[in-house]
């Protein structure tokens, strides 16, 4: 490959055609997952690394009401047990994430990406791929700072917790937000949007009551080979409804200056062919994945034995496909 810019149009033609689907299923937006996804690998073009990783960080806290200004205090961190020890080929490693939820919120979404944990779970509107409500959670990065408009909250399972007042709020619904400290010494910030019933003070810190910091390694329903060349994860996210009873993984990785995605589903979950930039896709056991991306960094020089790899990987020869069973998954994702 001699051709500096990556070219994706090309690589389709030699790939199999999109085999035909039945309908999508409305509560699991593709075409939100793969605007994600190209937008994940997106920011990753004509910066360095590092900068990267802090647009990410940024754009990942920025979701969250962040600590506001005045005079404010930094809270100690009290470290009481280290983080486990997970398997460094399992791309998701998570906290357990949310247990008790209020009533309605019936899609949940985990991912990680560049150190970065997110969840969020959500009201879905019927009409739309909006949501009518959420709760949000992210974790402070080292000591965080209260603003002068904090006040205390009752414990989270025994450690301290605060109300954050934001002076901004994203919008008039969103003035809900607990931060406490976890077991683990972590500090969790939980936001709510329009919680539904008649006290959303004590829902909330029911939710956050029943989250689960323990780290634990997600299964996953595929793996991928040949992987020992320098394959990188850049985000792996999970999104469940209806209890887990549809589901949507979206995958993006790094290879050399390469930024290749994965969509992987339930294969009555959406139709191909009506979403733009998915390059191929197959069907096994139930399961569908498409892949997306493919393309070379900006101005970067290509490494042929990196391109091949991208072609394979754009053509799914590396990725093995499951089945929709959740007990035959495998947490061993990169091989």
């Amino acid at each position: 490959m001699t051709d500096q810019s990556y070219e994706q149009d090309s690589l389709a033609r030699e790939l199999a055609e999109l085999p035909p689907v039945p309908a999508p299923l409305g509560t699991v937006d593709v075409n939100r997952a793969v605007h994600d996804g190209r937008a994940r690998i997106r920011r990753r073009r004509g910066a360095t690394a590092a900068a990267a990783a802090g647009l990410v960080a940024v754009a990942v806290l920025g979701l969250l009401v962040g600590g506001v200004g005045g005079s404010d205090s930094s809270l100690p961190v009290e470290v009481t047990s280290s983080r486990p020890t997970v398997d460094p080929h399992d791309p998701l490693t998570l906290s357990a994430g949310f247990g008790w939820l209020p009533p309605g919120f019936t899609k949940v979404v985990r991912s990680r990406g560049n150190g970065q944990e997110y969840f969020g779970a959500y009201v879905p509107d019927p009409h739309s791929s909006l949501a009518v409500a959420d709760v949000l959670v992210s974790f402070e990065t080292g000591s965080p700072v209260l603003p002068k408009t904090a006040t205390s909250a009752p414990d989270v399972n025994g450690r301290p917790g605060y109300w954050i007042t934001a002076s901004k709020p994203v919008s008039p619904n969103r003035a809900l937000v607990l931060l406490w400290q976890a077991a683990d010494g972590r500090w969790v910030r939980m936001e709510a949007r329009s919680m539904p019933g008649t006290d959303p003070k004590r829902d909330l810190l029911r939710t956050a009551a029943g989250f689960d910091v323990r780290e634990v390694s997600v299964p996953l329903p595929f793996h991928v080979s040949n992987t020992e060349s320098g394959l990188t994860v850049d985000n792996i996210q999970m999104t469940t409804t209806d209890s887990g009873a549809k589901w949507m993984v979206t995958a993006s990785f790094k290879k050399g200056n390469y930024d290749v995605g994965l969509l992987v589903g339930p294969a009555n979950a959406y139709d191909a062919s009506n979403f733009s930039g998915l390059v191929n896709c197959a069907i096994h056991a139930g399961i569908k994945a498409c892949t997306f991306g493919g393309e070379l960094a900006y101005r970067a020089e290509p490494v042929p034995s990196d391109a091949a790899w991208v072609k394979r990987f754009m053509s799914l020869a590396d990725v093995t496909l499951l089945d929709t069973d959740a007990r035959h998954w495998t947490t061993d994702v990169l091989r």
